[in-house]
């Protein structure tokens, strides 16, 4: 059994790491394989599909998140469940992290695949978010961002942070450049990866036969 102070989680695990005592996130749903389906499709259908590329980008990238996220999620409830016999399993938090840092890069780079491809179909197809609207897609590529340059920030604040985003009880949080904290809920992550997923069924599964007569189902950023 290991027990840490809470000044020496919080400065050297991840901000707030001692106020890390529950965790929820909801349960993805099961993904197809979008994969085989697209890749059947694509043979066996005459109708061109000149987003290839970009689908192959975005069902990867979704790929990607689902797994980070599930595997961040389990990770941090191993983290919980270990604290409730006085165990800080840092390891576990440092794993959880790790995932959830990846998932926020994955399902951002998802959504631009997703964006990019709606506006091959539709040239008016709107932004996934417009800058200060405060919706769960801006806030997700603020985080995206905060890691993206978090050695940068980092070394420009010096001691000040030790973590670009950290966990806590409903969401994940992040800081950035100006110091002012952002944060996400893991229900709103898992929102972003469901909605992507119907995006990619439809791209995957339907695409070939609607193509010409129906339009993406899917708008992010709510």
């Amino acid at each position: 059994m290991v027990q840490f102070a809470d000044f020496v989680l919080d400065r050297y695990l991840a901000p707030e790491a001692s106020k890390f005592l529950e965790f929820e996130a909801p349960n993805l749903t099961p993904r197809p394989d979008y994969l085989a389906a697209h890749l059947l499709n694509s043979v066996f259908y005459t109708t061109p599909v000149a987003d290839n590329e970009l689908v192959l980008m975005l069902i990867r990238r979704l790929d990607q998140a689902h797994t980070e996220y599930e595997a961040g999620r389990s990770d941090a409830l191993r983290y919980v469940e270990a604290l409730r016999t006085g165990n800080h399993a840092v390891r576990a938090y440092w794993h959880a992290l790790m995932h959830f840092e990846q998932c926020i890069v994955a399902t951002y780079l998802a959504v631009l695949a997703h964006s990019s491809i709606s506006e091959i179909w539709d040239k008016d197809t709107e932004k996934p978010f417009q800058k200060g609207d405060g919706s769960s897609c801006e806030r997700l590529n603020l985080l995206y961002t905060a890691i993206k340059h978090s050695h940068k920030w980092l070394q420009e604040r010096g001691t000040s942070s030790n973590s670009a985003i950290w966990l806590s009880n409903l969401s994940l949080k992040g800081i950035q450049k100006t110091g002012q904290v952002i944060e996400l809920r893991y229900d709103e992550i898992a929102e972003a990866i469901s909605l992507l997923s119907d995006d990619a069924t439809w791209r995957c599964f339907e695409v070939h036969r609607e193509l010409r007569t129906r339009k993406p189902p899917v708008e992010l950023g709510s």
